[in-house]
Formats: structure tokens, sequence, C-alpha cells
């Protein structure tokens, strides 16, 4: 699947959903929901989760709700992915120029871990 075809299934998904009933969101608030998503992968990690684990909750609806590091990173991208498609921002573009950007630069861009 082609990362632009991904962000047309989310942004409609989410819209179907209810998450844009409100219209056009507030910048910082769908940033701040991103770093969210990743604080959720960190408490993951810091109870022990496996960087692959995938486990299940039981939701009051009955539902096992998939949990753990990946998920919470697809949550993050899931966010990202439907803020560009909503905004018209070409994210499949601006990767592919990061992307070569990133090949030019110096071993660790110049600092240490």
């Amino acid at each position: 699947m082609r990362i632009a075809d991904a962000m047309k299934q989310i942004r409609a998904s989410n819209s179907e959903h209810g998450f844009h009933a409100k219209g056009r969101e507030i910048f910082c608030e769908k940033m701040l929901l991103v770093v969210s998503e990743i604080s959720e992968a960190l408490e993951e990690f810091r109870d022990g989760r496996g960087l692959d684990e995938v486990y299940y909750h039981q939701t009051v609806e009955g539902d096992a709700k998939p949990e753990g590091i990946p998920i919470e990173m697809a949550d993050a991208v899931i966010r990202i992915f439907d803020f560009c498609e909503a905004n018209e921002i070409d994210l499949e573009a601006a990767l592919a120029r990061k992307m070569q950007y990133n090949r030019t630069r110096p071993f660790l861009h110049g600092r240490l871990l």
C-alpha cells in the first residue's frame, strides 16, 4: 500500500468515526496527540513490554483491544497521516526529500550518542 492511499483510508475512517465532527482542529492539539501516543509507547517500555510485544486488553464493550509498543507507534503514525491528509500535506514527497537529504549528512550528524 502506498502512503498516500493509507492517508486517505485513515482520514476516511477517522471521519466516519466522528473525529472530525468539530471541523478543523487546532495544530497544537493535533501535535500533542502524536506526542501522547509516543508517550504511551514509552510507558509500555517502562512497564517491561518487549519492543515487538502485542497483547490484548478486554474493553467494557467486550472487545479485545490490542496494546503494546507497536500499537502505540501505529497510533502515532495514524495521527500524523490523518493530519497530513486533512491539511493536504504531501507526506510521501516530504519523506522522500528528507531521506535524500539525510543521506548527505555526516556520521551521527557530528554528535556523539
